[in-house]
């Protein structure tokens, strides 16, 4: 708008030095320099295109910062860390969530996954994890009910948030899990940012997993 004044004031003053053969023509610029606002605003008003976060993509555990990589476990399975060790408590005092266990449990929402499988599309996302887990997410910013998934029936939202793909569950049995999914343009990677609270917990369990992707695929 500022550029649009100056450009006004600019022909104002020139207006009358210019010879009269050249006046019609710039007399000829100014619809044109009425419409530049409107065509600004429509050019910000396009919206930018989400990341397209589709592949198969795999956990890089070097890149990663997430105590569960460090156990000894599978897809849905067996979970040790050496030595005999469980993993941590998450501070629950009540309950102690363990990863793996193949069931709509807690501990197979937070468990990490190695291997994912997105697809995309404008109204749709779909997850795949290493234990056949399937995630449907619809990114409208509605609060939408799940009752068969991961840790068991919630509330769930998914919307972007800039070029973020941000998943919110309130679970019924108590707790928020959230998710955010980023896609690294200049190396390819997908970081999935995760937290989890309750109010019994003194903090969140917070975890960082680096995805490469396959080649190919």
């Amino acid at each position: 708008m500022q550029a649009t004044r100056a450009a006004g004031v600019f022909l104002a003053i020139s207006y009358p030095a210019l010879p009269m053969r050249f006046r019609p023509l710039f007399l000829g610029f100014l619809p044109a320099l009425a419409l530049l606002p409107a065509l600004t605003g429509a050019l910000r008003a396009v919206p930018k295109p989400p990341p397209q976060l589709a592949g198969s993509w795999l956990v890089n555990p070097e890149k990663s910062r997430d105590p569960g990589l460090a156990s000894r476990r599978g897809p849905g399975g067996g979970n040790r860390r050496p030595g005999g060790e469980s993993p941590g408590d998450f501070g629950e005092e009540l309950q102690r969530p363990v990863f793996g266990g193949g069931n709509r449990g807690l501990g197979e929402l937070l468990r990490p996954k190695q291997h994912l499988v997105i697809t995309q599309s404008d109204t749709l996302l779909t997850v795949a994890d290493d234990a056949g887990w399937i995630r449907e997410l619809i990114p409208t910013g509605q609060w939408m009910r799940e009752e068969l998934g991961q840790g068991g029936p919630a509330d769930v939202v998914t919307r972007w948030s800039g070029d973020k793909l941000v998943v919110e569950r309130h679970l019924d049995r108590g707790g928020t899990y959230r998710e955010a999914y980023q896609l690294d343009r200049k190396s390819g990677r997908l970081t999935v940012k995760l937290s989890y609270k309750t109010e019994r917990m003194p903090r969140a369990f917070e975890s960082t997993r680096v995805y490469e992707k396959e080649e190919g695929r």
